[in-house]
């Protein structure tokens, strides 16, 4: 018996390092999500302050007269913001796969943890099992004992109805 409560209390340590692997698991995809959600909030921030500025360069470069210089100058600040929008795009792509990465680990973490879970209940059964057999054999043995006794002490005296 000593052993199915060692080993029942191994599998509990498992199982709890199981679930607290879960937790982290959970948290790290909770992370994750909201790292994409801010990505993609970002993004649109980002996209909405690029074509407020493309705009008011636009309309600069139309209300005056422009020199080829300053049209050189206004081509380098479209391509920097073509850029940052390609950043942009590569952020929200990279936080939505590990978003991915972190939900197959919850998914890996939750069915090491069922399984560590099953194999506790497991060994729960087994020493409810156990219990119940060691009950029935101490009765069944106080049962013989209650049997044996008076066979043993036996005085020899009898009475019969002649006395």
């Amino acid at each position: 018996m000593e052993i199915i409560d060692e080993l029942l209390r191994i599998k509990r340590i498992r199982e709890d390092v199981r679930e607290r692997e879960l937790r982290a698991a959970r948290n790290a995809l909770e992370s994750a999500t909201q790292a994409l959600v801010d990505a993609r909030e970002g993004e649109k921030t980002r996209t909405d302050e690029r074509r407020q500025r493309e705009e008011v360069l636009y309309a600069n470069v139309m209300s005056r007269k422009v020199y080829v210089r300053e049209i050189d100058d206004l081509h380098v600040d479209i391509g920097i913001m073509k850029e940052e929008a390609v950043q942009d795009a590569q952020a929200v792509e990279q936080a939505a796969q590990e978003r991915d990465v972190r939900r197959e680990g919850l998914s890996a973490a939750n069915a090491a943890w069922r399984l560590a879970a099953q194999a506790t209940q497991k060994f729960k059964d087994l020493q409810h099992e156990s219990g119940l057999q060691r009950a029935a054999e101490a009765e069944r043995a106080a049962d013989l004992e209650l049997e044996d006794r008076p066979a043993r002490s036996g005085t020899g005296l009898h009475f019969s109805e002649e006395d």
